[in-house]
Order: structure tokens, then sequence, then C-alpha cells
């Protein structure tokens, strides 16, 4: 009789591993953004609901979604470029809105669905528009890195102080889910492997 080896049992986990990782963690295809140009900083200005000055403190996903397939296995986790993150800003200067001192800004989670791609500890003139009660940004606005929006801020003059308090900025930052997704995976992959081997070392006995 054949007998199982830590090396084989080893290589038959990691296999399972990637094969179901494949068919769970599954991102889904969307076309690439098209936009118009925008317009001239005073022009943006007052089509926009907020305009301010701030440094990105941090960034929340949405996470992976579940939902059923036509393939095998029939059903998934998927991301989509097309989700939305929410990015967490420290505010320095406003131009225009009811800003607090730390505000929340929703934007697409990648520039592929015209989403404005923020990076922590940087610092952005963000330009938002109001979606029911929240605020919405885009690749498609005049947002854009702080130190790149000299015409913006000479067109602008100075601003005024954001007001005090605002949302308290919390929650795990984007793609912290798909790795408590991908670590779930590969213990139920492990602890099926662990309850196979126990099952034949009991057979062969």
């Amino acid at each position: 009789m054949l007998r199982s080896t830590p090396l084989k049992t080893s290589l038959l986990g990691l296999i399972l591993l990637t094969i179901v990782g494949s068919f769970l963690l599954r991102p889904c295809t969307v076309s690439a953004c098209s936009c118009m140009a925008p317009e001239p900083p005073q022009q943006e200005l007052a089509a926009s609901d907020a305009v301010f000055a701030g440094e990105v403190v941090s960034i929340q996903g949405s996470g992976p979604q579940f939902a059923f397939t036509s393939q095998f296995p029939f059903f998934g986790f998927f991301t989509s470029s097309a989700d939305f993150v929410t990015v967490n800003f420290e505010v320095s200067e406003v131009w225009k809105g009811t800003i607090h001192q730390t505000v929340t800004i929703r934007t697409s989670g990648s520039s592929a669905s015209c989403g404005f791609e923020f990076q922590t500890g940087n610092s952005y003139l963000v330009y938002a528009g109001a979606v029911d009660t929240e605020l919405h940004t885009s690749l498609c606005s005049r947002t854009a890195l702080l130190a790149n929006a000299q015409e913006d801020l000479a067109a602008f003059g100075a601003g005024e102080q954001p007001l005090e308090g605002g949302p308290a900025v919390q929650g795990a930052p984007a793609g912290a889910a798909l790795w408590w997704l991908a670590g779930g995976i590969a213990a139920a992959t492990l602890g099926t492997v662990f309850v196979a081997r126990r099952r034949r070392k009991q057979i062969e006995q």
C-alpha cells in the first residue's frame, strides 16, 4: 500500500489551495476610463460641491463580493475596479463646501473605472461632487496632487480653515479583506489535508 509522505501532503495542499483560490478570487474586467478634459480651475470650482486640500490618512476598500456563477465551482468572491473605496482626509484648507477637519471621499477603486488612485500620506487638492449624503471624486475632475495644483491654487487664492471635528477615521485599509479571505481559504485547505491524512493513517493501521 502506498504511504503518503509530508512532501506529498504539502504539495497536495499547495495545489488545492492554488486551484480553490483561482476559482474564488477572480477579478471582474471593466473597460478603460474615458472622460473629457476638466474645465479651468474657476469653472470646476463653480461646478463642484466641495473643493479642499488635505492629506490622505487612510483608505478603506469594499472587499470582495460573493456571487453565484455559471461556471465551476458555480460561486466565488469577486473584486472589480468599479467597486468604491473610501478615502479619509485630514483637511488643511477649504475653498468650497461645509468641510470639517476630517472628511471622507468616495471614488472607484481603479483608474480603469475613472477612480482617482489616492495614496496614503500624500496631500491633494480635491474637487468633489455630492451624491446623496456622500462626496465623490473621479479621475475626470481636476483633483490632483497638491504639489501639481499650482495653477488652481493661484486662481483661488487663500482658502478658509476647515470646521472643527468630522467623522472618525476607522476601518481596515483597502485590500485587508482579501488577506482575511485568503487566510480563511488556506486554513480550510490545510484543515482538509490534515483530516485526510489522519484518516489515511487510521486505515493503514
